[in-house]
């Protein structure tokens, strides 16, 4: 559905939502530096945008916010955005098994995900010959269990936020419209 002539509101929508949860996971982000955690759900912006937009508005969004969270935690040259944009990918082409929404599955997808780019961005920051490097190894499997945790609970709702919004506005948010 169109908003005017040519602009496709559903782009507008998802973006407007991807800034708000951006702005949601910073602020659980700086809730939970107080107890040491750092928390990683970049799968709460891809999934969504990767379900529901065509495929290359898909792609532009998780390079625009993999820009914006490199600007937070960078990987080793820039590797971020290009991270985002594969996980999009991955999402969008699978995105025809996942048209009935259903929680469990949407629950499944956001988690592995995020848990894949949790791996991925790790591999990348490893600081390699560090001294403490089973302090580390700890670190790292405590932020992956609470971000795995989060990702978990709330993922359906991540997804079902952006459906939400867009029923709200009179636009109608369907699976991978341009598959």
């Amino acid at each position: 559905m169109t908003l005017f002539k040519n602009i496709d509101a559903r782009f507008f929508i998802v973006f407007g939502v991807n800034c708000a949860l951006f702005f949601l996971i910073g602020v659980m982000g700086d809730i939970l530096s107080g107890i040491g955690a750092y928390i990683y759900i970049p799968a709460f912006l891809i999934v969504p945008s990767s379900l529901f937009l065509k495929f290359w508005q898909a792609v532009f969004m998780a390079v625009f916010f993999g820009f914006l969270f490199e600007a937070q935690t960078p990987l080793d040259g820039a590797l971020t955005p290009v991270l985002f944009a594969a996980a999009s990918f991955i999402v969008c082409k699978l995105r025809a098994k996942f048209r009935s929404l259903d929680s469990f599955g949407i629950t499944w997808l956001t988690w592995s995900v995020n848990m894949s780019m949790y791996l991925f961005s790790v591999l990348f920051i490893f600081p390699i010959g560090i001294s403490g490097a089973w302090a580390y190894f700890f670190r790292v499997v405590f932020d992956a269990l609470i971000s795995s945790l989060v990702a978990a609970l709330f993922s359906a709702y991540a997804v079902n936020l952006n459906k939400a919004v867009a029923y709200l506005l009179g636009v109608s948010l369907n699976v991978g419209e341009d598959a």
